[in-house]
């Protein structure tokens, strides 16, 4: 690793563990230059790279600051998660927490028309932008019509692509609910960010074509970084 990533990578930390806030001034050139014992071209190529990430920006004669400008999230009919990120950001990144199979609870097992001991993918994920977390999600795919669903997610980090593999070429909202809650000891551990700190749930019914469920989600958006664009469904 060169050493301006380095400086990039550093300054991506902070903001990650809270040591740099949105809207902040962050350290001089002369800093990260003797920090990292380096010549402040190459900490000017780490900024640069920041810049250019949308991470952070420059004020002429003040010099630079996170960006506090929140993601646009559009929640349209078939648009994905993936793709509403792609349109704002460049690194993109799903990490998995987990995935458990076991048996639905009662609205799960009528929302997919299940039998009482059918099972049930409990697929849990965040979703980062610059490596930055935003979404802490749980996903509920049944089990009865996507068989080894885990296998291929575990394999794409992509739901749209998971479902590709059965024949899915595209999938449909249904439904979303939208809601304000504060961040509990679980999602600020995930989300990095304080107990208490606002999110923006939504709660989300998926559709194959023929508008039978596929996918039921809960997902929680760190509020100070990304705002929600509902289009005509």
């Amino acid at each position: 690793m060169f050493a301006w990533e380095e400086i990039r990578d550093s300054i991506k930390k902070d903001i990650i563990d809270r040591k740099l806030r949105l809207g902040e001034k962050i350290y001089s050139e002369n800093y990260y230059a003797k920090l990292f014992k380096v010549n402040r071209h190459t900490v000017r190529r780490g900024i640069e790279a920041l810049k250019k990430e949308n991470i952070i920006y420059s004020r002429r004669g003040l010099g630079y600051f996170l960006n506090s400008k929140k993601i646009n999230y559009k929640i349209g009919k078939t648009v994905r998660a993936s793709q509403n990120l792609n349109q704002e950001t460049t690194d993109i990144a799903v990490d998995i927490i987990s995935i458990d199979k076991r048996k639905g609870y009662s609205n799960e097992i009528r929302e997919f028309n299940l039998k009482k001991n059918d099972l049930v993918f409990y697929i849990y994920t965040i979703s980062k932008a610059n490596g930055i977390p935003l979404i802490l999600t749980e996903r509920l795919v049944p089990e009865k019509r996507f068989k080894n669903f885990d296998l291929f997610f575990r394999k794409t980090g992509s739901m749209t692509l998971s479902f590709n593999k059965y024949g899915l070429k595209k999938i449909y909202r249904k439904k979303t609910t939208v809601s304000a809650e504060s961040a509990n000891n679980v999602q600020s551990k995930y989300l990095k960010i304080n107990v208490g700190d606002p999110l923006i749930h939504t709660k989300a019914i998926n559709t194959d074509i023929n508008n039978k469920p596929i996918e039921i989600s809960d997902s929680y958006f760190v509020g100070s970084k990304i705002q929600l664009e509902v289009s005509k469904l």
